[in-house]
């Protein structure tokens, strides 16, 4: 009994009303997985070494410290796509010189100054603007080669669009959302909480409340149903207005810091559990010692 009783209880409490808030809940989480995105990456060391260059990936970097180099290695042939991205809050006032480079001969295969034709790009995944350079297609043997980025200056930060293949899986999403913050901060110049512009950020959060309510929820269902648990422990509502309110500013201001900084998901995780006890008026440490301030009880 002791063995899936969690499990159970949980299933018991659970109306039909929370059943289908439960099922859009998850609706909302997996729909934003069929958009279309480039694969972020920050760049942490350089050369880059790319060995599936038709996948779409987005790499930001910078040039502060010279040029830099991007390999490709194939064993068979395949298309070239890339593109330049600048941050929407800097105008690309510098030309950017993108080259392709056979490794074996160092010849140039192709090369492209971009500077003109700068077009407006809303990328969907994050919820941000760029400045959109030209793009370059071009049909390459196997073998290994050297994209090259430089600029008339050293200007700031950029990101260099490889591949026109989607392949966004939920590790894949999982592992960008983890980087937007960083990359909204530090490349792109704007607030990690923009973040919440994107159906990929709302249904971060959706997912991680959800699974605070649940934990919350299972919870008060293992203490109702507990042989050991004391009668006040089996009240719906065990706490007052003053620490629902109370619970109410932590989860806000958890949440604000959260979404403003790295999106860590236990502290939103603990702010959607201060939520699920502000509005079920319910305090899993109270119903572990038997206490309540609900003036009713």
């Amino acid at each position: 009994m002791v063995q899936g009783g969690f499990c159970y209880t949980v299933c018991i409490v659970m109306s039909p009303r929370t059943y289908i808030v439960m099922c859009l809940g998850l609706i909302l989480a997996w729909w934003p997985l069929g958009t279309s995105a480039h694969q972020p990456n920050i760049v942490k060391s350089v050369p880059v070494l790319i060995t599936q260059p038709e996948i779409s990936r987005v790499f930001y970097d910078d040039l502060t410290s010279g040029p830099r180099t991007y390999r490709i290695v194939t064993t068979a042939p395949w298309q070239l796509y890339l593109t330049i991205l600048t941050p929407w809050s800097v105008v690309p006032n510098y030309t950017y010189d993108v080259r392709v480079y056979d490794v074996q001969s160092r010849a140039p295969i192709d090369g492209t100054d971009i500077f003109a034709d700068w077009s407006q790009y809303y990328e969907s995944f994050a919820g941000d603007w760029y400045w959109h350079g030209p793009e370059v297609r071009r049909a390459m043997p196997a073998g290994t080669f050297d994209i090259v980025v430089s600029a008339d200056n050293q200007p700031g930060t950029y990101a260099l669009a490889i591949g026109e293949r989607e392949d966004f899986d939920l590790a894949s999403a999982i592992s960008a959302i983890r980087s937007i913050p960083e990359i909204k901060s530090r490349f792109l110049f704007v607030s990690p909480a923009t973040f919440l512009r994107s159906p990929f950020g709302l249904a971060y959060i959706v997912i991680i409340f959800g699974a605070a309510v649940a934990a919350g929820m299972g919870y008060r269902a293992y203490m109702r149903r507990s042989a050991l648990a004391k009668v006040s422990v089996r009240a719906s509502r065990n706490i007052g207005p003053v620490d629902r309110a109370a619970r109410f500013s932590i989860g806000a201001i958890l949440f604000i810091v959260a979404v403003s900084t790295t999106w860590n998901p236990i502290v939103l995780f603990i702010s959607g559990f201060a939520f699920f006890e502000t509005f079920a008026g319910w305090c899993g440490l109270y119903a572990l010692v038997g206490k309540s301030t609900c003036p009713s009880f």
